[in-house]
């Protein structure tokens, strides 16, 4: 099962131990901002700021492998 973008920046920021409520005050987001996004895509530059702020890549952050077919196939989810 592929992982939203949602659920990836959950999972990352549980493990460096950031709360979600804080990154998004920190990062000036509404509150609940990040929960919104199984709903909707956000724009490029908010991926960009949460992955800077959870010091990881933004390929990692959307679960990018390498593998062509499998990050096409992961794509396509998260757009529709």
């Amino acid at each position: 099962m592929n992982s939203s973008l949602k659920e990836n920046v959950r999972r990352i920021a549980k493990e460096k131990g950031i709360g979600i409520m804080k990154m998004e005050s920190d990062l000036g987001f509404s509150e609940h901002y990040i929960s919104k996004w199984d709903k909707y895509t956000p724009s490029i530059d908010k991926v960009v700021a949460v992955a800077d702020y959870l010091g990881v890549s933004v390929d990692e952050l959307v679960g990018y492998t390498g593998d062509y077919n499998d990050d096409l196939k992961k794509l396509m989810d998260m757009a529709s």
